[in-house]
């Protein structure tokens, strides 16, 4: 782990919607139970017409972010160390464990289920669309290199 990186020029962002999402996933990344996050493919593609630096980049190997709480505070920074394309089906437990820390790949799916329909009704504002083993996710695996 470093000691002194520079963070000022480094993407800063929390998880989730809400200061109990936010902050119950930092401590999740922080204690080392959570080393993956995963979304609908879809979120990240791009939108015809949508000029470029408007669109969501994708993440890659390499990549560093600085995790925060939800009020802002810095509270490590984290390398993206793989990313993939696979349909929610093919998630191997061995990868979707990396998430949660879930006991088995049933928990995993059934967990991510509920998240991923919800973003779908909220993002794409699609509520008559459902998650199904076919369903294109983007999973990017990550490693704390620094604690702040």
């Amino acid at each position: 782990m470093g000691c002194h990186m520079n963070i000022d020029d480094l993407p800063r962002w929390h998880f989730g919607e809400d200061e109990e999402t936010a902050n119950g996933t930092l401590a999740q990344i922080l204690d080392g139970s959570k080393r993956m996050t995963s979304s609908v493919y879809c979120y990240l593609e791009p939108e015809p017409g949508l000029p470029l630096e408007e669109q969501l980049a994708y993440p890659k190997v390499g990549d560093l972010n600085v995790i925060t709480d939800w009020d802002g505070n810095p509270k490590c920074v984290v390398r993206t160390t793989d990313v993939r394309i696979m349909e929610y089906g093919s998630v191997p437990f061995e990868i979707a464990r990396l998430e949660n820390g879930d006991e088995t790949l049933e928990d995993w799916q059934i967990s991510r289920a509920g998240v991923f329909e919800g973003e779908t009704i909220d993002v794409l504002g699609m509520a008559d669309s459902s998650l199904d083993g076919y369903t294109k996710l983007f999973l990017e695996v990550f490693e704390v290199v620094e604690y702040l």
